[in-house]
């Protein structure tokens, strides 16, 4: 398959950071006083939903606003964590995207908070391999208009998606784009245009 862009997703994709966000939020969880803690099966069961909805879901509120201050408590200090210890990148993925930027551009659209996508970069040099990003908290939009909007500004014409459970699927299918599911992730897919099973297989897809 050729392209004139790889976009990607991020948890469950790039890395996994259950481990690092389940240790943010629960400290800070705990400093604020609140009994709530995450586990690591529950931010599984979040994984590729808006930050709102993260949020609801977690607190146990249809009213976002009445933990929007806590919650933005949460996500800020999960990007400081990140920025400090990073998390688990996937196998092989430094060496592909390696191989693939000079070839491909490579993009990054995800329902994350602002700052997420910049602290997985600045702590492992990787802004050089993306052209751009994108994610929820600068758009407020969904995946799949967020997707829209990257491509639209890139000029991308002919991309695919790389996500790994059915809301990524979805997402591309409303951008009007192909899907790769990277099945070693958070999901499955029933709707896919390929499949990898680890990070260096998408070498084969897009060449």
């Amino acid at each position: 398959m050729k392209y004139d862009g790889i976009i990607f997703d991020m948890d469950g994709t790039i890395w996994n950071t259950e481990k690092e966000v389940c240790l943010a939020w629960n400290k800070v969880l705990a400093d604020a006083g609140h009994p709530k803690r995450v586990t690591g099966d529950e931010l599984a069961g979040y994984m590729g939903l808006p930050m709102t909805e993260i949020a609801k879901r977690m607190f146990g509120t249809d009213n976002y606003d009445s933990v929007a201050e806590l919650f933005g408590c949460c996500m800020q200090y999960e990007n400081e964590y990140i920025a400090k210890h990073g998390a688990v990148l996937y196998p092989d993925l430094i060496n592909t995207l390696k191989q693939m930027y000079t070839k491909i551009p490579l993009f990054i659209v995800s329902n994350c908070q602002s700052g997420y996508i910049e602290a997985f970069l600045d702590y492992y040099g990787f802004g050089k391999y993306f052209k751009d990003i994108l994610c929820w908290g600068d758009t407020k939009v969904s995946k799949g208009e967020s997707i829209k909007i990257l491509m639209e500004k890139n000029g991308i014409e002919d991309a695919a998606y790389v996500g790994d459970i059915q809301g990524d699927c979805d997402s591309a299918r409303f951008a009007g784009i192909k899907f790769i599911h990277a099945a070693y992730g958070f999901g499955s897919v029933k709707d896919k245009d390929a499949e990898i099973h680890t990070f260096a297989e998408l070498l084969d897809v897009v060449e």
